[in-house]
């Protein structure tokens, strides 16, 4: 071998023997990470009330965003959410716009990792795809609603979806 080939082989397992001498000496972890939060205990653990209102351009390939919140904040009285654990919903629509309904039923898409709340399962089912965790720790609940539009193929378009973000009150 030539001495440009050696010194590029004894550099090469140097540089492997340090790496494993470093990846070798972490600490192993210790303690259990414990019990995970219950997502249906941080949805229905309080009341939601509507804080702001975003609606999001599906046909625009930029996704542009506008904010709607003044049509949704008006008056003292605002959309508020109640999740019951019994897996019923009530709506308090407030003095502003409402498109959801004022009760049903409802469910996670997966109760262990929710992506999704179903509301009406069963019936004119409306999705509201969760945007953040429903942690009891967390203060705010977001979620998107998307409005389609049917496609002379018969397929569905999302045409703009509104982006709401709730807070936590008590109640």
């Amino acid at each position: 071998m030539n001495a440009t080939i050696k010194q590029l082989f004894h550099k090469t397992a140097f540089l492997l023997a340090a790496a494993a001498v470093f990846t070798a000496c972490k600490p192993e972890p210790e303690g259990e990470l414990g019990t995970p939060f219950s997502k249906i205990e941080g949805l229905t653990s309080t009341m939601w009330e509507i804080e702001q209102v975003v609606i999001i351009d599906g046909a625009d390939p930029a996704r542009r965003e506008s904010d709607f919140s003044e049509f949704y904040l008006q008056g003292e009285d605002r959309l508020s959410l109640k999740f019951n654990s019994d897996g019923s919903f009530e709506i308090f629509p407030g003095e502003g716009v409402n498109f959801l309904p004022d009760s049903g039923e409802w469910r996670f898409d997966d109760d262990r990792f929710p992506t999704q709340i179903v509301l009406n399962p069963e019936g004119d089912s409306r999705v509201l795809f969760l945007e953040s965790p429903t942690r009891r720790i967390d203060n705010e609940l977001r979620v998107r609603f998307d409005k389609h539009h049917c496609q002379l193929d018969g397929s569905w378009e999302a045409v703009y979806s509104y982006a709401l973000i709730f807070k936590r009150v008590e109640g």
